[in-house]
């Protein structure tokens, strides 16, 4: 029976950040409290559900919003409803999403006794005002001393997600940003270029004239000095924005690239399961109602096509550095206008074909959403 990967979505924060579009609401005790009664509701009605709850879970991300805002206890209690209803593996990979003011010697502690076996801190920036322009609360230091912390709590593998592109932001203070990160020794890093999307706190101030579109060939720069110095300092990019040291991929995040399923919980997650693609509803009030009712909170659902499946499997793959398999694209029968496409990208010098795989080259990584709206 195929394995499986669990997302649990854990919609609040102490804040909202000036960047962030994610379904979430600010922490409160009486929200948080509502918020777990529906996600027991949730997890019952998958545990009627054969088909899936009886497949092995080898990767479990409980992601935000902030994971950490919710007490220990909380979280213990998540856990053991997940494990009443699937059974984990043996090595199962098991990451946490974590703000670092949020972290103490208690939670890491209590980390530990979950069985969490990594922790991905939002980072963002090491420079203090570019920390302070993203809206978020306490201050770089926070940062160093909560991957400290988590070091010495025992724990080895450690994501911080970066970002560039950011207002006032320069070549110089990116680089001292990955600069820092290296040297705090985490074994992943994720590196983004910030999008302004709607409804948030950036994309006013832009309306408002008081923030200024970024500038594509700056932030290209920043992507490639973040490529060279990275490999530099032993991590290896295996895919468009992610970094890691020999051995500390992320497993779960490949099972999205990679095509295998995977089953989202809480307002708003996505899932991919057996062929079929569904989302949650986003709002934390109507998801609980919904499962008041005895209903999965479902605000989509759609089977996909054998065509679009091969056609996704390699879009999602071509973000793979190492690209996908040509013997895996050989197999999938996609039609005439489709190969003429990837021939075109071929000649433009935006795809390459080696003896083994078909993946983006240098350039082409430039245009993967482009890229991917055309192949799919």
């Amino acid at each position: 029976m195929n394995d499986l990967g669990l997302y649990i979505h854990i919609p609040f924060c102490q804040k909202r950040c000036h960047f962030c579009a994610f379904s979430l609401q600010i922490h409160r005790e009486d929200r948080a409290q509502a918020y777990l009664a529906a996600l027991e509701r949730e997890l019952a009605l998958y545990a009627l559900d054969r088909t899936i709850c009886r497949r092995p879970v080898s990767t479990v991300y409980v992601g935000g919003g902030t994971p950490t805002v919710l007490s220990s206890e909380q979280l213990l209690f998540i856990f053991s409803l997940i494990k009443k209803v699937f059974s984990l593996q043996t090595g199962a990979e098991i990451t946490v999403e974590a703000t670092p003011d949020t972290l103490t010697s208690d939670s890491l502690h209590g980390f530990h006794e979950l069985g969490v076996t990594r922790l991905s801190m939002g980072a963002q920036s090491f420079e203090e005002t570019e920390w302070k322009r993203l809206g978020r609360s306490g201050c770089c230091n926070t940062t160093m001393a909560s991957v400290a912390l988590a070091h010495s709590s025992g724990f080895r593998n450690v994501n911080l997600d970066l970002m560039y592109g950011l207002p006032g932001q320069t070549l110089e203070s990116w680089q001292t940003t990955l600069e820092k990160a290296v040297h705090l020794s985490p074994t992943h890093l994720s590196c983004y270029a910030l999008t302004i999307e709607e409804g948030t706190r950036f994309s006013v101030d832009r309306r408002r004239g008081t923030l200024e579109d970024g500038n594509p060939l700056t932030d290209n720069a920043m992507e490639d000095l973040a490529i060279s110095f990275l490999a530099d300092a032993g991590y290896q990019r295996y895919e468009i924005s992610n970094y890691a040291q020999s051995g500390f991929h992320c497993r779960h995040n490949l099972r999205y690239w990679q095509g295998l399923d995977y089953l989202g919980l809480g307002p708003s997650a996505q899932s991919y399961v057996g062929g079929v693609r569904f989302g949650n509803i986003g709002d934390v009030g109507r998801y609980g109602q919904c499962l008041e009712n005895g209903a999965f909170p479902y605000a989509e659902v759609e089977a996909l096509s054998p065509r679009q499946i091969n056609r996704e499997q390699v879009v999602f793959g071509l973000r793979l550095i190492e690209g996908i398999s040509l013997q895996e694209v050989e197999a999938f029968p996609l039609d005439q206008h489709w190969q003429s496409t990837v021939t075109r990208f071929i000649q433009e010098g935006v795809l390459c074909q080696t003896q083994t795989s078909l993946k983006l080259t240098a350039f082409g990584r430039r245009f993967v959403d482009s890229v991917a709206v055309e192949l799919l």
